[in-house]
């Protein structure tokens, strides 16, 4: 039943942000993933592009439904079935209000599991980065990824795990737009 419902949510929020990204067709984007230091680096670089342009920053929005409503310019409040309906309602709203012009997104991008919405491949159907920076692949947040891997020798589970996880992770880099 859930899926029923997230999944055309997500395609929907996906197709107002995508709509919105293109207001600002000349920016470009930077995409940064890894299983820790996303957000420390993602501030570091959004003060450093700040000297050379207007930066939009995705904050903590980092997922499949947070990047859309960052880029829609739309803030969650307590994430209940009402504010879902707010926000639905003001994706179309803000599409058409929202003008903010900038010259670089840099926007982080974490990944929850191997399958889609909560995998690279989905986050790359939202944004095309034209930079992709990839910190690291651990196994933080390696519980989605369990089921890749059937060997139960510690040693051997612990790199194939963090294969898989890389291997995700990598996408982001294989995704950059070839045109930007």
């Amino acid at each position: 039943m859930k899926k029923l419902v997230v999944l055309p949510v997500l395609a929907y929020l996906r197709f107002f942000a995508r709509l919105q990204l293109k207001k600002n067709k000349d920016a470009t984007i930077i995409g940064i993933t890894g299983s820790a230091g996303k957000s420390s680096t993602r501030a570091a670089i959004s003060l450093i592009l700040a000297t050379r342009g207007r930066v939009k920053d995705s904050g903590s929005a980092n997922s499949e439904t947070g990047i859309p409503l960052n880029i829609l310019g739309l803030s969650p409040i307590n994430y209940s079935f009402l504010d879902w309906f707010r926000l639905l309602i003001l994706a179309p709203f803000k599409l058409l209000t929202n003008w903010e012009k900038y010259d670089y997104y840099v926007v982080e991008m974490g990944i929850d599991s191997p399958d889609s919405p909560k995998n690279m491949s989905y986050l790359l159907k939202i944004i095309r980065p034209h930079v992709a920076v990839i910190l690291n692949a651990t196994l933080a947040h390696s519980a989605s990824f369990d089921y890749l891997v059937k060997d139960r020798d510690p040693a051997r589970r612990v790199t194939k795990l963090t294969q898989k996880i890389a291997e995700e992770k990598i996408k982001l880099a294989l995704g950059i737009d070839p045109t930007g």
